[in-house]
Order: structure tokens, then sequence, then C-alpha cells
């Protein structure tokens, strides 16, 4: 009697299973960058993940790739091998672009320790790109400022450089921003009446942590020199008879801890009733932008096999040969150093208490046109800092007595010329300036004239 073939559930679920693995598989055999970025944005980045690292190996000098499998590891979870992609996508990339910046950023927020090192790089391709202010860039870079003050990080000059830039960044943004009017509380844009009430809420209770700062340090000195007087009394008592009297009071000791802890207490009150602004510490990756991109440069290649002539003999056929292609190992590129910034140097003397910054953007004011030509005033971002005027159409010597001596001369093709001067301002600490009571900050003015006219001014951040 023949024997009945038959198959049972779990045989026809590692059928399915080997099936729909071996289409997979076929499916990814030849897979483009294009490819890869699509599976990567219908969210499936761990089909295109092994082919990416594929790409990687076959063109390690293509900044392109190890973007794409820099962004395509973060979809997929994969943090820390993605760090090392998106870092030699920066070093193999002439100009690397915001996108690829702000994802780098991105992954420097899940490893804390390394948020200065981020932090500097992100502030360095900013000032070095001069790119327009941008929500999202401004969103990244702030979060990376606050993980440092978190870290206790941020008593450096650096770091104060870089809160001096994201508040220019900032001021830019909500001038020319997509909510004109408003003004940015954290990442929340607020009405400027209900800005102006966070930050005066917010000054008057870093205040009160401030003084309870103070009190804790008096409270701290008390008690040494109590328990120095104590200690040297209980010494001469000895030193007198031989023995510690019963009658030596340590009470200014005590009165002097107890003081201490109640100063710790109104610390630790003033510091819970802080209301600081909220950044973000999650942030979706940016996909990479293909466009103007030969993603067929970027395609692996097949492996080739050359299999035996099927009219030949069977006694001198050859055996089939498959060649193998071996991976190419990335090529480790030399690494341009990044100058490390140089902190301002402070030349006057800190503001009053009860001077607050105006944190508005440098702006232009432009009256009606005048006999000597148009009046352009640069207003200071600042109570303490006096309105500059310069003359449009004005001569060298104009600009001279309104700005002082120009601190360089830029001469241009046609005998045009630049000159820049340095404008110092005091300001008052903002949300990043936990252990700074005051700081200044460098504008540059750059005024271009054509024979001997003024033709052109433009202002940044030095």
């Amino acid at each position: 009697m023949p024997r009945r073939f038959s198959l049972r559930v779990g045989d026809l679920v590692l059928l399915s299973s080997a099936l729909i693995a071996s289409r997979a598989a076929g499916e990814a055999v030849g897979m483009s960058l294009e490819d890869a970025f699509q599976e990567m944005k219908a969210g499936r980045p761990e089909r295109a993940l092994p082919h990416l690292v594929t790409m990687s190996r076959q063109n390690p000098t293509d900044a392109k790739v190890f973007e794409t499998l820099g962004v395509c590891q973060m979809l997929a979870g994969k943090w820390d091998v993605a760090d090392d992609s998106l870092e030699r996508a920066i070093k193999l990339s002439k100009s690397p672009g915001r996108d690829l910046m702000v994802n780098r950023a991105i992954v420097g927020l899940r490893h804390k320790m390394a948020a200065p090192t981020v932090a500097t790089k992100l502030a360095t391709w900013i000032k070095a790109s001069n790119v327009p202010a941008d929500e999202n860039l401004q969103n990244v870079f702030a979060s990376l400022l606050n993980v440092m003050v978190e870290a206790g990080k941020s008593n450096t000059p650096v770091f104060q450089q870089w809160v001096s830039l994201y508040e220019f960044k900032n001021a830019e943004l909500e001038a020319n921003g997509p909510h004109p009017g408003m003004r940015r509380w954290g990442q929340e844009w607020v009405s400027k009446v209900e800005f102006d009430q966070k930050m005066n809420t917010f000054r008057s209770q870093r205040q009160e942590v401030w003084t309870a700062e103070d009190d804790v340090a008096s409270s701290n000195k008390r008690l040494a020199s109590e328990a120095r007087a104590y200690e040297n009394a209980r010494r001469q008592a000895l030193l007198r008879r031989r023995n510690a009297p019963a009658n030596l009071s340590d009470a200014g000791v005590r009165d002097a801890q107890a003081d201490l802890n109640r100063a710790q207490s109104r610390l630790e009150r003033a510091r819970d009733k802080m209301e600081y602004p909220t950044w973000a510490t999650d942030y979706t990756p940016i996909l990479p932008n293909l466009d103007n991109y030969n993603v067929a440069s970027a395609t692996p290649q097949q492996v080739p096999v050359v299999k035996a002539s099927p009219t030949a003999p069977a006694a001198s056929a050859p055996r089939k040969t498959e060649v193998v292609e071996t991976p190419v190992r990335p090529v480790d590129l030399p690494v341009a150093p990044v100058d490390e910034p140089v902190a301002m140097t402070l030349s006057k003397e800190p503001p009053e208490a009860d001077e607050r910054p105006k944190r508005e953007l440098p702006t232009v004011v432009e009256p009606a046109p005048t006999a000597t030509g148009q009046v352009i005033t640069i207003s200071p971002r600042t109570d303490t800092s006096p309105a500059i005027q310069v003359t449009m159409g004005g001569s060298f010597e104009d600009v001279a007595k309104a700005l002082g001596k120009p601190r360089n001369k830029l001469v241009k093709p046609g005998g045009a010329y630049a000159c820049s001067w340095s404008i110092t301002e005091k300001i008052r600490p903002g949300i990043f300036d936990s252990d700074t009571k005051t700081r200044e900050i460098e504008r540059v003015v750059i005024v271009e004239f054509t024979g001997d006219r003024v033709t052109d001014i433009q202002e940044k951040l030095n």
C-alpha cells in the first residue's frame, strides 16, 4: 500500500518562513543607495542595513554612503555604530551639510559624556558655515548645552561662547522665523508678554537660589570658625588641667550647625522652585538628501560565478570555481585638527544687578534719507551698550567717528574694501548660565566701502 505524504502545521510554517527569507535575500541583491533610502523611508531600516554596510566597504571614501549608513543605524537603534559612521561621513565631506551635523548631534545626546565634544564641533560648524537660523538646529544645539549644564560642565569660557552663539542665532530665529512677534521659551513659542513674565519669574527664582547659596557659604564659614574656637578651647583646657573640663560648652558649634542645616534646606527649596525651559533629549533622525547624487556609483555588485563550459568533455571539464570578492577595508583618512576656540577677554566692569538683557536681534532702523545719506542705527542687544549710527553713502572718516579705529581692513577687487569693528556688550546671564552672573559678547560690524563711500553694512557674532 503506497504511503501517504502529509505535512504538519509546523512544517508549513517553516516552509513559509524559508520562502519569505529566500525572497527577501533575492530582493536584496544589487540594492542601490536609493533602494536603501526607500526602505528606511518606509520604516524598514533593518532590511537596508546589511546592504549599506556592504556599500560602505565597497565605497570607503563616499561620504553620502556613510551618512546614509549612520542614519539607518540610528533608525535601527544601533547608536554606538551610528556615531562612528556619521563621524566618518563628516571627515569624508569637504563641507558637511546641516542634516549630517544635526544627526551627529542627536547621537551625541545619547552619550552625555560626549556632549561637550559634540557641542564644540556643532558650534564650530555653525560659526564657520554661517548658516541661517534653523529651529531644529537650534533645538538640538540647546539640548546639548542643557546636557552640559546638568553634567556640571558649564563653568568654562568655551561654554559661555557657545551660549552667546545660541542666543545670537535664537534672536535671529525669533526675528525671521515662522512666528513673527513671538519669543522662544525653550522649544515653545510664546507671546512676548508671556515670555517676559516667564523670564522675570525665572530671574527672581534664580536670585533666590543665589541668595540661598551665599547663605550656605556664610553658614559653612561660621561653622568652621566655631569648630576651630571650640577645639582651641578644649586643647587649652587640657594643657592646664590635664583633663577635659566638664563645663566646656559646644553650644556655638551646635548653633552654627543648625544654622547651616536651615540654609541648606532653603537652598533645596529654592532650587526645587526653579522653572527651567524644557529641552528634548530625543529627536527623530533626518533622512539624508540624495538629490543630485549618482546612486548607481554606490550599488553593490553581484558576486560573479565562473562555470565550466557544458560542451567540454567530462574528463577535462574544470571544476566550478566561485570568485568571491574580498571586502575592501575602509581607509583611515587624516583628520584635520579643529582649532580650540579662544575665550573672549573681559575688558569692562560687570553690569549692575538691575540691568537686564533685551535679547533682541540687532536690528537696522532706516530713517528717511538725509542730506548726507541714509542713517543706519545698529541697535544693541543690551541696555548697557549705546546704539551705533552709520551713514550710508558717508565717508570712512564719518564711520570712524562713530565706531573708532577699525580692527582690520580687507581690500577687494575694483578699488572696494571692507573694514570690521568690534563691539563688546555686557549681558546678564541667560537660561543656561547657572553659575555665571555676568559675561560679555563681542559683535562685529563689517562696513564695505566703494570709492571711500559706505555701500554695505553687515553684522555678526564674533
